[in-house]
């Protein structure tokens, strides 16, 4: 059996990042995903890779960073940068950069564009959701965690990574970076030896303070939609959810 091709794909946006690891997946290639450029580099000391992708921005340290990086330990392996922006393809290549992708990426058939369009879709939900709660200092994908911990009891870590699609260090990272900003803390379970996640005052608070902004922001990206057609591009997500994970 052909061995595959292993990638390892830096995107701090977890819903794009786990609709482009999908991808990549359809396409034959095996993906390890990654939220930010320090998590990407952990992975990268620890497991064999044969690519790197980075998204050039990313909060931490970012894609450049994380190239120089890998830099010091491998100077073959290939990286390509990907980002909407031309303004770091110089810098890219001062890092031995082997492809830089300009956004929009996919160009082959009808069904790439589709891909593509929900790529787009869905990093721009992001960016600007982001732009919309900047002064809280909560990110979108923290905001995605602390949703599920207020709507879910018993809210376990692997559960979190298991629903959200990404690796399970990722998700570590993440909560131990809310952990810190005091909006969760980790309770042992009664009965097992894992631990459950719980939101604190202070994180409660913030869901409480982000809520309306949140919903806002959904309104204004769903404005124009009907329920049939909300319906339908929900069956369609569905559908393709499946397609992907029947042959896991």
């Amino acid at each position: 059996m052909e061995e595959k091709i292993k990638i390892l794909l830096a995107e701090d946006d977890t819903n794009l990042g786990m609709l482009l690891k999908e991808y990549l997946r359809a396409k034959g290639f095996e993906t390890v995903l990654c939220e930010d450029g320090e998590v990407a580099y952990e992975a990268f000391l620890n497991q064999p890779f044969d690519i790197c992708i980075l998204d050039v921005m990313m909060p931490g340290e970012n894609g450049i960073d994380t190239a120089r990086e890998i830099r010091r330990y491998d100077q073959s392996m290939k990286i390509i940068f990907l980002t909407s922006s031309a303004e770091f393809a110089v810098e890219s290549y001062t890092v031995g950069a082997y492809f830089y992708q300009l956004k929009p990426i996919w160009q082959e058939s009808d069904s790439d564009r589709l891909i593509h369009q929900l790529y787009q879709t869905m990093r721009l939900f992001s960016k600007t959701l982001n732009q919309e709660i900047a002064d809280t200092g909560i990110y979108s994908s923290e905001w995605t965690i602390l949703n599920l911990i207020h709507h879910r009891e018993d809210c376990a870590q692997t559960a979190l990574s298991q629903y959200l699609g990404v690796e399970p260090a990722a998700i570590s990272k993440t909560l131990t970076k809310m952990e810190k900003k005091g909006l969760i803390t980790r309770v042992a379970h009664p009965n097992t030896r894992g631990k459950f996640i719980e939101l604190t005052e202070k994180g409660a608070q913030a869901h409480r303070d982000l809520s309306s902004a949140v919903a806002e922001h959904r309104r204004k990206a769903l404005q124009g939609l009907s329920p049939e057609m909300l319906q339908g591009l929900n069956d369609v997500m569905l559908r393709i959810q499946r397609n992907l994970s029947s042959g896991e």
